[in-house]
C-alpha cells in the first residue's frame, strides 16, 4: 500500500492521530503532492498530544500555518501545554492576521521563555512604525484643514501673550520703583506719613515672590521622593523562565526556568536526566523506529530548549552508569550498589550556555545501547549533584541488582538527607516496572508518565487506562 494510503487509513480509524497526519504531510510535500490546510485537516479532531506531534507536525508542514481553522487546534493544544513557546508561536502565526495584538502578545511571551523560538516574520510585529510627518492630501476635507488651521492660529496667539505677561512681570520686579511726579501744592504731614508708609508693601511684594521661587525649586526634590517610594520592590522572578539569555541579559539571575521532558513540566535551576541505554532500548516498535532513536530525538530537543538559567547534567545507564561526554567504562563501571555515598562519581552541572548545548547534543548522538539495567548508581550519582529536579528514564525492570536495601527505599533514604530532589519518572514504551516507578515518583513529590511509540504522553486516568 502506498504510504499515503496508509497514514490515511490509520487517520480514518483515528482522526485524533497528530503523528499519523504529520507523516502524510511529510509524504505528500516529498512526493510533491499539493495540499492545503483543507486537505491535512479533514476530519482532525482534538489537538497534538505533545510538543514532539507539534513539533513533527510543523516541520512537516514546512510553513508557518496560517489560516483559521489553526486557531482552535492550537488554542486547544496550549490548554494542555500552557508554557509551550512553540505552541504560542504557532497560534501567533494562525492569530497574525486576525488578531495582530494577540499574536504579538503571545510571541513576545513564548521569546521570553525560549529566545530559541525567536521567528523573523512574527519578529517584525515588535518593530514599532516610525512616525511620520502628517502629510496634506488634496483629497482632505476643506472644513477640517480650516479647523486644523484655527487652532494652530489660537496656540500661537496663546503662546504670545503668556510670553508678554512674564516679560512684563520679570521686567516689573527687576525695576526700581519709580518716583513719583513732583507735587506743586505741599501735602498735609499727614498724607506725607502715609505716603512712606506705603513703601513697605513693594518689599512684601518681592519677599513673598522670592518665596514662592524658593517652593517652586524645591518642588522637584520632594517629588523625586514621593515617586521613589511608590515604585514596587522587583522580586527578580522571571516571567516563567529566563531562557537562554546571555550572561549580561540574564534578567532572572539564579531564579531557574521553563523545563520540559516527554511531557514532564516544570520550573527549576538545576536539574539532572538520569537516561537508560541498556540492550532493551534497542527493541523497535511497530512502526519502526528504536526507543533508543525516540529517547535521543526527545532528549535532544529538551536539551536545546533549556534556558540560559538553568544548570544541568546527563547520566546515561545500563548495568553501570556514567556522565554524558565520558565512556562507560571510565566511571562508574568499578563501582557495585553498596559503595560508600561519599564515593560516589561525580561532576559538576553546567550552565545551558549555546556552546555547552552544542557539545552536550554531540554526546547524545554518539551514546549507543547495550547492557543490563542497573537503577541504584545513577540515581544516587544523580542526587548527589543536589539538583532541584531529575528526570529519571527508563524501558524496564531492573536486572542487575545486589545491595541489601531495596533500590527505591535506598534512593528515597539518600534524597531525603542528600538534595530532596523532585523525581519524575518516564517508562518508554513499557510498563513493566510501573508500580516501582511510581513509587519513587510519588515519595518524591514527582509524576509518572508513560511514553508511547507515537510520542503520546500518558499520565494520572490515561496510564490507569493503558494498564
Amino acid at each position: 500500500m502506498d504510504p499515503a494510503q496508509q497514514q490515511l487509513a490509520i487517520l480514518r480509524q483515528n482522526p485524533a492521530n497528530w503523528s499519523a497526519r504529520a507523516e502524510l504531510a511529510e509524504i505528500w510535500r516529498e512526493q510533491g503532492v499539493p495540499f492545503g490546510d483543507g486537505e491535512i485537516l479533514a476530519g482532525a479532531t482534538g489537538a497534538p498530544g505533545n510538543r514532539v506531534e507539534l513539533q513533527k507536525l510543523l516541520d512537516a508542514l514546512g510553513a508557518p500555518p496560517t489560516t483559521p481553522p489553526w486557531v482552535r487546534i492550537f488554542d486547544e493544544y496550549l490548554q494542555w501545554a500552557p508554557g509551550c513557546p512553540l505552541g504560542m508561536v504557532a497560534l501567533a502565526h494562525a492569530l497574525e492576521e486576525r488578531d495582530p495584538n494577540e499574536a504579538l502578545a503571545l510571541y513576545n511571551r513564548a521569546v521570553e521563555i525560549n529566545p530559541d523560538v525567536a521567528d523573523p516574520p512574527l519578529a517584525c510585529l515588535r518593530q514599532p512604525e516610525p512616525v511620520k510627518p502628517a502629510e496634506i492630501s488634496s483629497e482632505e476635507e476643506p472644513g477640517r484643514l480650516i479647523e486644523d488651521n484655527r487652532f494652530i492660529s489660537l496656540m500661537v496667539a496663546i503662546g504670545a501673550h503668556v510670553i508678554l505677561i512674564l516679560v512684563f512681570c520679570f521686567w516689573g520686579l527687576s525695576s526700581p520703583p519709580t518716583k513719583p511726579p513732583s507735587i506743586v501744592v505741599s501735602p498735609p504731614a499727614k498724607e506725607k506719613t502715609e505716603t512712606k508708609k506705603a513703601r513697605p508693601k513693594q518689599s512684601a511684594l518681592t519677599t513673598n515672590t522670592k518665596t514662592q521661587d524658593m517652593q517652586i525649586v524645591s518642588s522637584p526634590a520632594v517629588s523625586d521622593v514621593a515617586l521613589s517610594l511608590d515604585l514596587p520592590k522587583s522580586d527578580n522572578t522571571p516571567f516563567f523562565s529566563g531562557d537562554d539569555f546571555n550572561p549580561s541579559m540574564s534578567f532572572g539571575g539564579n531564579s531557574g526556568g521553563a523545563v520540559s521532558f516527554f511531557g514532564s513540566q516544570g520550573k527549576t535551576k538545576n536539574m539532572v536526566y538520569v537516561v537508560d541505554v541498556s540492550g532493551s532500548m534497542r527493541t523497535e516498535g511497530e512502526e519502526g523506529k528504536s526507543r533508543l532513536e525516540l529517547m535521543k530525538q526527545e532528549l535532544k530537543r529538551s536539551v536545546s530548549a533549556l534556558p540560559f538559567s538553568v544548570k544541568y547534567q546527563i547520566i546515561f545507564f545500563s548495568n553501570t552508569a556514567w556522565f554524558a561526554g565520558q565512556t562507560p567504562d571510565g566511571v562508574g563501571a568499578g563501582f557495585n550498589d553498596s559503595i560508600d555515598p561519599h564515593s560516589l562519581p561525580t561532576r559538576a552541572l553546567v550552565r545551558a550556555t549555546q556552546s555547552q548545548k552544542r557539545k552536550t547534543l554531540a554526546h547524545i548522538d554518539e551514546v549507543s545501547s547495550g547492557g543490563g539495567t542497573n537503577w541504584r548508581l545513577p540515581l544516587k550519582m544523580a542526587i548527589k549533584l543536589k539538583p532541584d529536579l531529575i528526570y529519571f528514564m527508563t524501558d524496564g525492570e531492573i536486572d542487575s541488582d545486589s545491595g541489601e536495601v531495596p533500590v527505591i527505599e535506598d534512593v528515597v533514604n539518600y534524597n531525603r538527607k542528600s538534595s530532596n530532589a523532585k523525581i519524575n519518572t518516564i517508562c518508554l514504551m513499557e510498563l513493566k516496572a510501573y508500580e516501582k516507578l511510581q513509587d519513587l515518583a510519588s515519595r518524591t513529590r514527582g509524576t509518572v508518565f508513560l511514553v508511547k511509540e507515537d510520542g503520546t504522553v500518558l499520565r494520572g486516568l490515561q496510564l490507569d487506562q493503558e494498564r
